[in-house]
């Protein structure tokens, strides 16, 4: 992000991608605010110049969120990528399922 920035800021150096990812990993233990147990952390990233999508994943607590920022000219609806994402998870979800089974039935 630094090289991003810099690159950004001098407005001589073209940005190198216009899609970033950052996976964070976090704690994987319960947290607690104020005595009360922490549910969700979810994670944000910044969207700079020229930059057309970022994609902060973060894990916590054997939960893991993807959150997504666009910029409307690149992207015009963040809305239906937001369904491909989620179809694509859940696709995904079932091919685990089915191998899960399949490798239960083998033993």
């Amino acid at each position: 992000m630094r090289n991003a920035t810099l690159a950004v800021a001098s407005r001589e150096i073209p940005l190198p991608s216009h899609v970033i990812i950052s996976n964070v990993p976090g704690p994987q233990v319960p947290l607690y605010l104020a005595g009360a147990r922490v549910q969700w952390i979810t994670g944000l990233g910044p969207l700079l110049h020229m930059m057309g999508l970022f994609h902060a994943v973060f894990s916590a607590n054997g939960l893991i969120t993807i959150n997504f920022i666009s910029c409307r000219e690149m992207m015009p609806d963040p809305a239906f990528y937001r369904q491909c994402l989620r179809e694509s998870y859940e696709e995904l979800a079932l091919a685990v399922k089915k191998k899960a089974g399949r490798k239960k039935r083998k033993k």
